[in-house]
């Protein structure tokens, strides 16, 4: 079961596209307070929440659960296997 506990900062971001990828950004404080530079990793999983597509990030370029096997389905994205 996952915890959360939200912090103080929250943005919005605009969905882009660029090519066949899209994408949105996160704001600069959030890159600057987590550490976080060009290339660096981040692992986002979907979930829910009573009934609401989220978008769960780790910051730390760290898996959700080191232990879980994936599976690559291109170079960014991957599926967990039970």
């Amino acid at each position: 079961m996952v915890s959360l506990k939200f912090k103080e900062i929250g943005w919005i971001s605009k969905i882009q596209k660029r090519k066949h990828t899209f994408f949105f950004s996160i704001a600069k404080l959030v890159a600057i307070g987590s550490l976080l530079q060009k290339k660096d990793k981040v692992y986002s999983y979907m979930a829910e929440d009573n009934g609401r597509n989220i978008i769960i990030t780790y910051l730390d370029g760290e898996p959700r659960d080191k232990n879980k096997k994936t599976e690559m389905i291109d170079q960014n994205t991957f599926l967990e296997i039970e």
